[in-house]
């Protein structure tokens, strides 16, 4: 890095207080000895010294820090961020400059890929930019970085944990492709050295597919708060699920998942909509165009009666930027919001919409029809018993944690028994 970044025009100064020269240039011993000053910094300096940089760059008034991190915790400090941000400075704190123009190689364009895929990188790289639809390669469809990723899978060239962070990224593109026995290839590949990024998609994927083994002590790692929080969803530990989100969230700000994750198992979970609301505002703050986590804010915003609030968050979504299941969960919000504005028929509408959408994730089917009998429910309308039936139908095949837990909440306040399968 700074050997690149003056060959792309960038006057770099080195600081380093235990050096005289570094590449064969003098460096100073800290900031305020350079002559002149600088205008921003990159930090490559061992997390527990970030917070002194961080409190020397308010000192000389700076306002751009970038701290690296691509594995592990890097340069990044919890402590050394907060206090920048608290004092004026922009703050990155995650990634490397070389992933991005003007600097960036296609190796370094590589890494970006995926480190954004694992927050990592202060701009997310949406898998929805890749051709999904149907079967067939990711790679045959997708960019050039990624058919670069295949083959340095494929290769000798890498050290043990790229060729795991790669494996792991491939193979979530796969899985979401449908290609399952790709998928698994690669997932078998990251399981031979995990590291702090591979491990979480790693157990996403061995809740989806077969062939893929986590050992208990993997989740065990300090730093596994997002395969943690993914795991405590899948088996119905919500509060725990919560936890980690927040954590996960502290560890990884950039990466949206960590809210949404969190916001969903506060909500659906624990009935925990001011929890809920909490997640997604701090989700919103690094991504705040997120359709997803703007969908969860409205429904817990709902939920607490803040009918106006949630109208106004669903109005900046654009159903023309959703996939189907973001669709589904959008058009089920505002079936929501019809009812609490008092429109039966328009809720009911946008229902049979979310259902029709959702045809290919019978889980989303179900939570949808029993939402929308506890609304009939609710309201006391003559369709509530229609309602109930239908979300019991829709739910009896359905096993996960959650569809249980909100059957039978649905037949309390019914005043029947769930239907055995």
């Amino acid at each position: 890095m700074y050997q690149r970044l003056p060959d792309r025009g960038y006057e770099v100064v080195a600081i380093n207080p235990k050096a005289d020269r570094v590449e064969g240039d003098g460096c100073y011993p800290d900031l305020k000895s350079v002559p002149g000053g600088v205008e921003a910094v990159v930090s490559g300096t061992r997390p527990e010294i970030a917070e002194a940089t961080m409190r020397e760059c308010v000192e000389l008034g700076l306002t751009q820090v970038w701290m690296h991190r691509l594995y592990g915790t890097g340069s990044v400090s919890e402590s050394a961020t907060r206090y920048g941000r608290q004092h004026g400075i922009t703050v990155i704190d995650g990634g490397c400059p070389l992933m991005f123009e003007p600097t960036a190689d296609p190796g370094h364009r590589l890494l970006r890929l995926v480190a954004t895929m694992r927050g990592k990188a202060p701009k997310r790289c949406e898998p929805g930019a890749v051709a999904m639809g149907g079967r067939g390669s990711v790679a045959g469809r997708c960019s050039r970085f990624v058919k670069m990723g295949s083959t340095l899978v494929a290769s000798d060239s890498l050290a043990s944990h790229h060729v795991t962070e790669l494996a792991s990224a491939l193979g979530t593109l796969e899985l979401k492709a449908g290609n399952d026995k790709r998928a698994r290839r690669l997932f078998r590949l990251a399981l031979d050295d995990l590291t702090e990024n591979s491990l979480a998609p790693a157990e996403w994927a061995s809740q989806r597919i077969s062939g893929i083994a986590l050992e208990p002590q993997d989740l065990r790692e300090p730093s596994a708060f997002e395969a943690r929080a993914r795991s405590d969803v899948e088996s119905g530990a919500r509060d725990e699920a919560v936890e980690e989100s927040w954590r996960w969230h502290a560890d990884q700000p950039f990466d949206s998942d960590a809210a949404i994750t969190g916001s969903y198992a506060a909500a659906v979970g624990l009935d925990d909509y001011v929890e809920c609301v909490r997640l997604a505002r701090a989700g919103l703050l690094a991504n705040p165009d997120d359709s997803t986590l703007r969908n969860n804010l409205a429904f817990g915003l709902l939920q607490l009666g803040d009918i106006d609030a949630a109208r106004q968050i669903l109005a900046q979504i654009s159903m023309d930027s959703l996939d189907g299941s973001q669709r589904a969960a959008h058009l089920a919000t505002r079936w929501l919001l019809a009812y609490r504005l008092g429109s039966p028929e328009e809720g009911r509408a946008r229902y049979s919409q979310a259902i029709a959408v959702a045809r290919s994730r019978p889980d989303m089917q179900a939570m949808a029809a029993i939402m929308m009998a506890r609304e009939e429910l609710r309201i006391g309308t003559p369709q509530a018993g229609d309602a109930i039936d239908s979300a019991f139908r829709l739910s009896r095949e359905i096993e996960t944690a959650e569809i249980q837990r909100w059957r039978e909440l649905l037949s309390h306040l019914a005043g029947r028994q769930s239907p055995r399968r």
